[in-house]
């Protein structure tokens, strides 16, 4: 599975802006923002997310096959390369697998996985825990 740790922003503005170690807001905001993304899901709120998240990145594939669509998702700031997941959604996913992390991951933070990778994970984890409330992706 490749995993990197995802960038929300390019070098040049993580050189221009330095945060003002006074400033309340940047606290407050990073304080939760790291809470929301440590949040554990129960197995079947698990795979319901990464349902959501594998149902997203179809309309990102289609719309990448033309240059005017390709531009649109570059707009958009979406990827049809990747799917950015939690750590901890990634952590919990190997858990219910039962397999070691392939790389160590840290859970507050966002990660880029292969959306054919995630696909995959996701039917495995499928078959471990059977629910019927979850969409199968599209």
């Amino acid at each position: 599975m490749n995993i990197k740790r995802h960038d929300p922003r390019g070098e040049r503005e993580r050189t221009l802006r330095h945060p003002d170690p006074g400033n309340l807001r940047d606290h407050v905001v990073e304080g939760v923002t790291e809470h929301l993304a440590t949040m554990t899901y129960t197995p079947d709120n698990l795979l319901q997310h990464l349902a959501i998240k594998l149902n997203q990145i179809a309309p990102i594939l289609k719309k990448n096959k033309t240059r005017f669509g390709r531009f649109i998702n570059r707009f958009n700031g979406e990827s049809a390369e990747y799917i950015t997941i939690d750590g901890m959604v990634l952590i919990q996913l190997h858990e219910i697998l039962g397999e070691a992390l392939p790389t160590p991951l840290e859970a507050k933070y966002q990660y880029d996985v292969d959306p054919t990778d995630l696909k995959e994970f996701y039917n495995r984890a499928r078959e471990i825990v059977q629910i019927s409330s979850v969409k199968r992706p599209r």
